[in-house]
């Protein structure tokens, strides 16, 4: 059961970029350092047999949840809509972490929501971890829109590994 201080914190935006091209910004983790002023460094632990990100250990530098976590990812593609939603496996400070991008094309464009729930391992009242949760969306839709938006956009593919 999922209690409203479990709830996840959401964000949307309009992204002048096809879904494929989002949606391949979104799976290259390893490239999120140059984009990403929250992520100090991320590797793809494991891959499905398609190719998709299985699991993951991303290193947060800043804000309350600092930490390096392993995250389990699962993809969802449809012709004109993408899911990539991510669970917490292990980290040193979280106690709780998950979170989705949803994206649906509409044209040229895509319209990407990004849900979040992460709870450190310290006393945080809800309406706080909510606000710095939606911080954090903000920060990470404003950051996707300009890295997809790029016109030289050259971040190694979904399929890098570090």
């Amino acid at each position: 059961m999922t209690t409203n201080s479990d709830a996840l914190s959401e964000g949307r935006i309009r992204m002048d970029a096809s879904c494929a091209r989002v949606l391949d910004v979104v799976l290259d983790l390893p490239a999120y350092p140059q984009w990403s002023k929250d992520v100090a460094r991320a590797v793809v632990l494991s891959r499905t047999p398609s190719g998709d990100v299985d699991q993951a250990q991303l290193t947060f530098a800043s804000g309350p949840f600092k930490d390096v976590v392993t995250l389990a990812y699962t993809v969802a593609r449809r012709a004109d809509r993408a899911r990539v939603a991510w669970q917490l496996v292990e980290a040193q400070h979280i106690e709780a972490m998950q979170g989705h991008y949803d994206l649906r094309a509409d044209g040229d464009a895509t319209d990407v929501a990004y849900a979040l729930h992460a709870r450190p391992g310290f006393p945080l009242h809800t309406a706080l971890r909510r606000k710095v949760e939606t911080q954090i969306i903000t920060a990470a839709l404003d950051a996707l829109k300009a890295q997809a938006e790029a016109p030289d956009l050259d971040h190694g593919g979904a399929n890098a590994t570090a």
